[in-house]
């Protein structure tokens, strides 16, 4: 279970990142 988790924190924390660096780069583009 603890391993699902995590593996579930993993990638939710990897597709908060993506959506931030996509932010951050439309950010710039303005």
């Amino acid at each position: 279970m603890k391993n699902t988790s995590y593996y579930q924190l993993n990638l939710l924390g990897n597709v908060i990142g993506f959506v931030l660096s996509t932010t951050n780069r439309l950010y710039i583009g303005c």
